[in-house]
């Protein structure tokens, strides 16, 4: 007699799939190893870094010297004095054993960026599983991440690890991550909305403390009450020069400051000057615009309290970085891949081909926009940035979601949950 198992297609057992992943990863990694013969060529392909982990080098490693030697943060740097104590560590270290360490730090977290998602795609099935696996190995944004040595890797792990948390109940735990992840980078603090929605107390409560321990007290006891506070006024200052140059720069992928290069763009094409100073209100408008809409479907979230409302909350909030954040770099959007399959999750329940098609369509393209092979056809880092690539892969991403809840709202759909259809 034949077991069920024995009886199972081939493709479907463990060491099948198994091997499907593993040869997928060798793939991807091979076509990175023809792309790029060397890591210099790596990283002069990906942006204007100079070195690998330059931002590593420049400012976390000299900023902890600094601290160590009771010295201001070396210029541009931008963190808390929280995130100094946190690399405070590596000024212990030869600039070499520094380095190797980061390294192994920011491996060890783009590996739990895959692992933690990926623990609720492999319950639902293997095939978003893999989705998943793909997606991320292929994004850009990690590989612009890994190229400057950034914190945009660690700092999304600890936001889906506190999702992870809040998830399973560990509301308490899940507080003290996402203000862990408020006191390295400040924006991760817009996640909060959806615990102020759902009035959880607990969470808000214990999330104020950490926060408010995080960003005075921790900083105060180690380095001293003046030196944190000049601390702050050294990093406030160069926030405030920084926004100077900022629109400028056309690896930001920031709403306005897309929209206003597009723009410009279009209309150098046919030979005139449209000055910025009259779009760029237009634009800052339309992004409040959408960032209402998100906030309303955050709310419509809230009743619900399963693993996949919350997941689709956090999608929403994730993809209302660009319209916020004004730096909003490439390396910011390493949430891509965690919510294009949280949205193709949600897609898998609605029914019939032209309703698929409708919020399918977007989301593939906002997955190949993210990609390093759609990176690579660009040919220049410069061209993919300045046309806002990120931006639009993110963008997509909303209107795949409005057309899945447009589709949810309709009375033959499955039923009316906008993170559920």
């Amino acid at each position: 007699m034949t077991s069920s198992i024995d009886s199972r297609p081939i493709w479907t057992t463990p060491a099948a799939r198994i091997g499907l992943c593993v040869v997928t990863v060798g793939l991807v990694f091979a076509y990175y190893a023809t792309s790029w013969r060397t890591i210099d060529e790596f990283v002069r392909s990906v942006d204007h870094c100079e070195i690998l982990f330059n931002d590593f080098v420049v400012y976390y490693y000299r900023t902890a010297r600094a601290v160590l030697a009771g010295t201001s943060p070396t210029k541009g740097y931008f963190y808390t004095p929280f995130f100094a104590l946190l690399v405070m560590p590596f000024g212990l270290l030869t600039p070499s054993a520094a380095y190797m360490m980061w390294a192994a730090l920011q491996a060890v977290a783009a590996i739990g960026l895959w692992i933690v998602p990926a623990v609720d795609f492999w319950r639902r099935s293997f095939a978003l599983f893999y989705v998943y696996l793909l997606l991320s190995v292929s994004s850009f944004p990690l590989l612009h991440n890994a190229a400057w040595g950034q914190v945009s890797v660690p700092l999304t792990l600890m936001v889906i690890g506190a999702l992870f948390f809040y998830k399973r109940g560990w509301k308490a735990t899940a507080a003290v991550l996402l203000a862990a992840a408020t006191a390295i980078k400040y924006y991760p603090v817009l996640f909060i909305v959806y615990f102020m929605m759902r009035r959880e107390l607990r969470f808000l409560v214990v999330f104020f403390v950490a926060v408010v321990a995080f960003f005075l007290v921790v900083p105060a006891a180690a380095l001293g009450v003046q030196e944190t506070l000049g601390f702050y006024q050294v990093v406030g200052k160069g926030v405030g020069q920084a926004a100077e140059w900022v629109p400028r720069d056309f690896n930001s992928q920031f709403v306005v400051n897309v929209l206003d290069r597009d723009l410009s763009l279009v209309a150098r094409r046919l030979g005139t000057e449209l000055p910025s100073e009259s779009w760029r209100p237009v634009f800052a408008t339309m992004g409040g615009v959408i960032l209402l809409i998100n906030g309303f479907l955050v709310w419509r979230t809230t009743p619900r309290g399963d693993g996949e409302a919350c997941d689709f909350a956090f999608m929403l909030i994730f993809a209302s970085l660009p319209f916020v954040v004004t730096t909003s770099w490439p390396h910011y959007f390493v949430h891509l891949p965690f919510c294009q399959v949280v949205l193709l999750r949600s897609l898998i329940g609605q029914t019939g081909l032209r309703r698929r098609l409708v919020a399918l369509l977007p989301l593939v393209t906002s997955m190949l926009l993210s990609s390093s092979v759609v990176f690579n056809m660009f040919g220049r880092w410069q061209l993919y940035s300045y046309v806002g690539c990120l931006f639009f892969a993110n963008f997509l991403l909303l209107i795949a979601t409005y057309s899945l809840v447009l589709m949810s709202m309709r009375p033959s759909s499955r039923n009316t949950d906008p993170d559920h259809p």
